[in-house]
């Protein structure tokens, strides 16, 4: 574990992202839901035929799966880390469910708005350094939680396993594309 270890400037800027992103109720946390929303490469590669989905899918896709309905009315909270490097994305979520049942966590950092990266720049803030800690926080955020809910990709696939490794309960895995897991 020694020869892998990441760099002390990398766990040190990795450590300080995550603590920005806390959960509402530290002391009675529970396990989060995690999004991950990938829509970059959705509007301009024709050829691929990815989906949009918009947030409201997500998260009915969780509600169903738990087998309730959102409602403002609502007694708990559902602590949700938001991952994606659209800032409509957050955008949308903040302003479709801005209510006391969902609590939205989400990386502070630089993102680009719908397809205005293009498809071959994957870097929103130019700096590589950046993204590489972005993408860290990401999978040490991950583990907090037991739910995904996300579209076909490796990454989808990696913090998934980041998930299932650093969690001692159930997980679930639910797959827009797919539907069924």
């Amino acid at each position: 574990e020694y020869a892998t270890r990441p760099q002390t400037w990398l766990r040190r800027d990795v450590y300080a992202m995550t603590q920005k992103v806390t959960k509402k109720e530290e002391q009675n946390a529970k396990p989060c839901v995690a999004m991950h929303v990938r829509r970059g490469d959705v509007i301009l590669e024709k050829s691929w035929k990815r989906k949009y989905y918009d947030i409201d899918e997500y998260v009915k896709a969780f509600h169903k799966h738990r087998n309730s309905t959102p409602h403002d009315g609502e007694q708990h909270i559902d602590e949700i880390l938001l991952l994606t490097d659209d800032q409509n994305a957050i955008d949308e979520a903040l302003q479709k469910y801005n209510n006391k049942s969902y609590h939205w966590m989400y990386l502070d950092r630089q993102r680009f708005k719908g397809p205005s990266g293009g498809y071959e720049n994957q870097i929103p803030s130019d700096d590589p350094m950046k993204e590489v800690v972005a993408i860290q926080s990401a999978f040490r955020l991950i583990r907090q939680c037991n739910t995904l809910v996300h579209t076909q990709s490796h990454f989808s696939d990696y913090l998934y396993h980041e998930m299932v490794e650093h969690n001692d309960g159930e997980t679930i895995r639910i797959n827009l594309d797919k539907k069924i897991q």
